[in-house]
């Protein structure tokens, strides 16, 4: 996850998560991204009602595909 101080990263299309404990985080959707609880997710969920990937939200011309 990124800084939300990256700029050019909130232009571009992106997830923003919000952390209870500290500054929103952003996640850019340039690239396929995964977000479930396998520790190899770009996004991990720490939640046993997630499955272990839970989502695989890709990005192309058309736009947002999850």
């Amino acid at each position: 996850m990124e800084d939300s101080d990256d700029r050019n990263l909130q232009d571009g299309p992106h997830l923003v998560v919000q952390n209870e404990d500290g500054p929103d985080a952003y996640v850019g959707l340039l690239t396929p991204v995964t977000i479930g609880r396998r520790t190899s997710n770009e996004l991990q969920i720490l939640d046993p009602t997630v499955s272990r990937e839970h989502v695989r939200i890709t990005h192309t011309e058309d736009g947002a595909h999850i």
